[in-house]
């Protein structure tokens, strides 16, 4: 250690000093340069990020667990760094959001914290997968816990290349299940087929074909061995698989010992429509009296007429009678009545008819249109079978009453004479009707106010009364409304 001192030491020579000071400036001068290589190596400066990430956007934890993710920022010159980590613990199941900050910039993940609770099982679906070289196929794995209850674990991608049958495992805390993955050749599939198409069994026996898929190229893959039992009925008996959306058919043919005394079509004669088909039973009759099902026998035909269809089983025959009847069609569609007038929004009902090739006619339904807003002619549409029928609904204003008068609008009569009158309606359509006739008795020379109402309006009009013949006193029992006016009120 060197420590302070005020006198210069005497044994120090300039030669000694000289050297002490170039080394020291060496070291300087290294301690620069290092530097400078460091900060040049930093890489870019924060304030150039372009955008910012967590990796891996999504994690799955258990309660308790501590999930991490690396922040990563993309500089504008294209370069990427982890420049952060962000630790979050999971204290209670949910769904959380992780945020990460840096130099300005943000990003969000998410994590899944899953209940801490035994599992059962867990479940790869789905159990199987059909796909073509370079196809992905994408499962899901599932957790049932002791309880019931399922949780979402992840999915699992696999990628085929090669033409064949692979299995696919998923594992989850010690738990796992697998899946299979088939891989097709790249030719498209031309059919699907039971190898053999027949085959000999006892009632009772498992029998065994082969599934295969045949493809354009003329190749056939293996699929899957496929199983059926025989039935107790001698006879044919009828099997299918379904693949792909595909159908392959083979048969059983049950033997038996006993002796067919004959066969019969079941039912023994049909009546169908041109174009409509039908299925027949082939049964056998055997010695001891018992009957088993052989196979079926379609039937499609469009020419009316009759016809017979034919079964053999064990060198024994039957026929069936056919009846077709020529075919009922549709000829057409209507609305009845043609024409309604409705208010606007009221609700119109027409009766849908229809009629046949054979001149019947029916009431398929009625039918509601509403009336709409908009005054005028609207046509409305229905339609049934494929056929169109249509009416005219006449859409009117609502008529309002707009006034009522009084006519002749003015009057003169003499006492002891009698004024007809006439209440007269103005519509908002713009025509008049006649309400009422009003009449008024003039006992007395004047000028009255004869009033009259109709629907909350009122219509008035004068009547003048002239006196004839030597004067007369005044009847002290003349009633009149004011003395001028005679108000008289009539029912609406």
């Amino acid at each position: 250690m060197i420590k302070p001192t005020d006198q210069p030491d005497s044994k120090t020579s300039p030669i000694r000093k000289w050297l002490r000071l170039s080394v020291f400036g060496l070291f300087l001068w290294c301690c620069f340069s290092v530097g400078a290589e460091d900060s040049a190596a930093a890489g870019p400066a924060a304030e150039d990020v372009a955008t910012l990430s967590l990796y891996p956007e999504e994690q799955l934890i258990l309660s308790g667990e501590t999930a991490v993710f690396r922040v990563i920022a993309v500089y504008a010159n294209g370069t990427e760094m982890v420049v952060d980590y962000v630790e979050f613990t999971g204290d209670k199941p949910g769904t959380f959001p992780v945020v990460a900050e840096y130099c300005g910039k943000s990003a969000a993940g998410t994590v899944v914290v899953l209940e801490r609770k035994k599992i059962s099982e867990v479940v790869l679906s789905p159990a199987e997968a059909i796909i073509r070289p370079g196809e992905n196929a994408q499962f899901r794995l599932d957790a049932i816990y002791e309880d019931g209850a399922t949780a979402y674990i992840k999915a699992i991608h696999y990628s085929g290349y090669v033409p064949g049958r692979f299995t696919v495992t998923g594992e989850y805390q010690g738990n796992s299940d697998s899946a299979t993955v088939l891989v097709l050749p790249a030719a498209k599939i031309a059919r699907i087929y039971l190898d053999p198409i027949e085959q000999s069994a006892r009632s009772g026996d498992r029998v065994t074909f082969e599934l295969l898929a045949g493809y354009e190229n003329d190749s056939a893959v293996h699929i899957k061995n496929v199983y059926f039992i025989a039935g107790d009925n001698a006879g044919r008996q009828n099997v299918s698989y379904t693949y792909l959306g595909r159908v392959a058919k083979a048969a059983i043919i049950v033997v038996t010992d006993k002796k067919v005394l004959k066969v019969i079509l079941d039912p023994a004669s049909l009546t169908l429509t041109a174009g409509e088909t039908a299925t027949f039973k082939l049964k056998a009759l055997l010695e001891d009296g018992t009957e088993v099902f052989v196979r079926n026998i379609d039937y499609s035909d469009t020419a009316p007429g009759v016809d017979t269809i034919t079964g053999k089983y064990a060198g024994k025959k039957a026929v069936a009678a056919v009846t077709v009847l020529p075919l009922v069609v549709l000829n057409r569609i209507w609305l009845k009545p043609s024409q309604q007038t409705a208010k606007p929004g009221e609700t119109v009902r027409f009766d849908l008819h229809a009629g046949y090739s054979d001149g019947t006619t029916t009431l398929v339904k009625p039918v509601e249109f509403s009336a709409g807003d908009l005054r005028g002619r609207h046509t409305v549409t229905c339609t049934h079978q494929g056929q169109t029928a249509s009416a005219t609904i006449i859409v009117e204003e609502e008529i309002r009453l707009v006034e009522v008068v009084l006519l002749p609008d003015r009057r003169t009569i003499e006492t002891g004479e009698t004024a007809e009158l006439e209440l007269i309606g103005r519509y908002s359509n713009g025509t008049r009707q006649k309400l009422k006739s009003v009449s008024f008795s003039g006992d007395k020379a004047g000028t009255f106010t004869v009033t009259e109402q109709h629907q909350g309006t009122t219509a008035s009009v004068t009547v003048i009364v002239e006196k004839t013949g030597p004067p007369e006193q005044e009847d002290p029992g003349f009633s009149s409304a004011g003395g001028t006016t005679l108000l008289v009120e009539a029912s609406n």
